[in-house]
């Protein structure tokens, strides 16, 4: 695959913590295609979240190469690892992490605060009818069901037309009807933005609908 089809180039990429006695990721290989959907599995302790927190700059690597996009994460300063979190990547976690003080187009207007040649108030309302919530735009969050706020934390990660959404078990506090309505929402996103999805996931039922499943074990991917 040529590096210019590539959202993500990983080349022995190494990342140990305790002096070297926890090896979280350890000269793991991996390419993810632009535009794909990957659905990362793997044991507690396996080095998922490590992977992810390297894939978004937020943790940097001890070794191998890492390339996302254009981006050489190794060599991005504090400033230029900000920008590509800004411009580049969209994250959604378990937690929905929404501000419960600001109401659902509000949290979603955020990302998009100070940015030029963006209307906040209409990409976000945009954004919340793109996933079903245009009946909830000035709900606060705890008035929202667990779904809904997904679907606004989904939403929010959205807001800066994101070429990655990375998203950390998106459906691990859900039930499985309303896990599997996420999960259809994700695929229907991935499908028509274009946008390179990468999920980590215990739930088989997710990871059938990725266009690829990469299991890990100790840091390494095996399969």
């Amino acid at each position: 695959m040529s590096n210019a089809a590539l959202a993500v180039n990983a080349k022995g990429l190494t990342r140990h913590f305790d002096n070297g006695r926890v090896k979280a990721v350890d000269a793991l290989d991996l390419e993810i295609a632009a535009g794909e959907f990957v659905a990362i599995k793997g044991p507690s302790g396996c080095g998922k979240s490590t992977l992810l927190n390297l894939l978004t700059a937020i943790d940097r690597p001890d070794g191998g190469s890492l390339h996302v996009f254009e981006h050489d994460i190794r060599t991005l300063d504090a400033a230029g690892a900000d920008a590509y979190r800004s411009n580049d990547v969209g994250l959604v976690f378990q937690l929905h992490n929404l501000l419960p003080h600001l109401t659902a187009i509000e949290n979603v207007q955020l990302p998009m605060m100070g940015r030029k040649k963006v209307k906040p108030n209409e990409r976000a309302a945009e954004l919340l009818t793109r996933v079903g919530l245009e009946a909830r735009i000035n709900a606060l969050p705890t008035t929202l069901s667990g779904g809904e706020r997904q679907r606004v934390a989904v939403a929010r990660a959205l807001a800066n037309q994101p070429r990655l959404l990375l998203a950390d078990e998106p459906t691990g506090a859900l039930d499985s009807q309303t896990g599997a309505a996420l999960i259809d929402l994700f695929v229907e996103l991935q499908r028509d933005l274009g946008t390179t999805l990468v999920m980590v996931t215990h739930d088989e039922r997710v990871a059938e609908r990725a266009n690829r499943v990469v299991n890990m074990l100790d840091g390494k991917v095996v399969g």
